[in-house]
C-alpha cells in the first residue's frame, strides 16, 4: 500500500486455496482509496488463503500465506549463499585498496550526490 495508508479491500483472489503459486505471479487484488492494485507473491510454494473477498484489512494483517516444501526451504538457502557470495564479490571487487568502512563512506557520498543531482527541488533550496 502507499505510504500513509491504514487499511485496504481485498476485493479479489486471483488463486485458491491449495494453488500453487511462484513468485512475481498475482495473488489477489486490493483496493485502497486511490487505486485498485494486483498483488504479486514474494514466495514461492501452496497458498492458504484466509482473507475474505470485500473484507477491508489493516496493513499487515494476515490474509494468507505460502509454505513451502523441505526441498524448496533447502534450494531458497542455497539460492540465498549463492546472492551473498556473488553481492560480496561485487563488492570487493569495487572497494580496491579502500577499507569496508572508507569504501562505504564513499559509496554513501556519491549516491547522496546523485540523488540531489536528480532531485529537481535540490537545485531552489529544497
Amino acid at each position: 500500500m502507499a505510504l500513509g495508508m491504514t487499511h485496504g479491500i481485498l476485493r479479489r483472489w486471483i488463486v485458491s486455496s491449495g494453488d500453487r503459486v511462484s513468485v512475481g505471479q498475482r495473488i489477489f487484488e486490493l483496493e485502497t482509496d486511490e487505486a485498485i492494485f494486483e498483488i504479486a507473491s514474494l514466495d514461492r510454494g501452496i497458498i492458504t488463503t484466509t482473507g475474505i473477498e470485500g473484507q477491508s484489512y489493516e496493513v499487515g494483517a494476515k490474509i494468507g500465506w505460502v509454505e513451502f516444501t523441505e526441498e524448496e526451504r533447502i534450494e531458497f538457502e542455497h539460492f540465498a549463499l549463492r546472492l551473498t557470495h556473488v553481492m560480496r564479490q561485487a563488492i570487493e571487487s569495487q572497494r580496491g585498496e579502500l577499507t569496508r568502512n572508507e569504501w562505504l563512506r564513499k559509496a554513501f557520498s556519491e549516491f547522496i550526490a546523485a540523488k540531489l543531482k536528480s532531485d529537481p527541488d535540490s537545485s531552489n533550496g529544497g
